[in-house]
């Protein structure tokens, strides 16, 4: 896991990547990384791996919403009753993506990464993940990890709600768009294994400014992280 990312390559004097071509399509820095064993495997025909969503553009940075919960309990003659500790609510944020179709697979001269017919294949990896797997058995839809520079790195969340706009112009042949705009609701989903702390967020603020989110990274549990302890 990095714990920080640099996004100097796709941003640069003309809001476009680096030189002022089109912007990379890097999930690991800038997207979702599915976490599927079996779409690892694979990868499409534009070179993206089949588990990988990388963001062309976003509309703003995620707003993080964290609350806690308690119960009150009432003492008679107390002046107040006393609440106590219950747990802690998931991280809830929202996230609006925009594609821009800058070329076509039919055309050998696009080399861009974002083709129409790229976007096609990416929204529908979104529209998948609110939906359960029934293949050899059945399981629920699958966590993600979201990378934004070094805002949110490897955060772990599960897709609540995929909402889908298609905005003109359209392909005559097949009015596919050039243009889709795609609102997520994400929730947090970390491993049973993982707790994270106030000390570990307070500590968190004693490192470098670009390493510092990655207390919120998802934690993997193996033989060696037990040892280290």
């Amino acid at each position: 896991m990095a714990a920080s990312r640099n996004m100097k390559q796709y941003f640069g004097t003309n809001g476009l990547g680096k030189g002022g071509t089109s912007v990379p399509a890097n999930a690991r820095v800038f997207g979702l990384v599915i976490e599927d064993r079996e779409l690892k495997r694979f990868i499409d025909p534009r070179g993206i791996r089949a588990h990988h969503i990388p963001f062309q553009y976003i509309e703003n940075i995620p707003t993080k919403s964290k609350a806690a919960s308690y119960d009150s309990v009432e003492i008679t003659g107390r002046f107040e009753s006393l609440m106590l500790f219950r747990s802690g609510e998931n991280i809830n944020c929202s996230l609006t993506l925009m594609y821009h179709a800058e070329g076509t697979d039919s055309n050998p001269n696009h080399v861009t990464p974002w083709t129409i017919e790229q976007l096609e294949r990416l929204t529908r990896r979104l529209e998948s993940l609110v939906y359960p797997a029934y293949d050899n058995k059945f399981g629920p839809p699958n966590t993600c990890k979201l990378n934004i520079g070094s805002l949110f790195v490897d955060f772990p969340v599960r897709i609540r709600n995929v909402s889908l706009s298609h905005r003109p112009p359209f392909k005559i042949e097949t009015l596919q768009s050039f243009r889709q705009d795609i609102v997520l609701d994400l929730i947090s989903a970390y491993p049973m294994n993982q707790a994270i702390s106030a000390e570990a967020i307070e500590r968190s603020t004693y490192l470098l400014e670009e390493a510092s989110n990655s207390v919120f990274a998802a934690k993997r549990f193996n033989a060696r992280s037990v040892r280290n302890k």
